[in-house]
């Protein structure tokens, strides 16, 4: 998407497309990255939805 700093600073523009550029290794350590704090984040969001069950068994005994 083009903006106003593009059409008056083009230089901005090509900088900011070079930062982007990345190697394939990055790009790959990056998605797994992502994955594996994703994953970690579904882990604890199920051992959170899971502790009020095992504290009423708990209770229970």
């Amino acid at each position: 998407m083009r903006t106003i700093t593009d059409l008056v600073r083009p230089a901005v523009r090509q900088q900011r497309e070079r930062a982007v550029a990345q190697c394939p290794w990055q790009q790959r350590l990056i998605r797994w990255g992502w994955f594996v704090a994703l994953w970690c984040a579904g882990v604890a969001g199920t051992a959170l939805l899971a502790l009020p069950f095992k504290l009423i068994i708990a209770s229970a005994k």
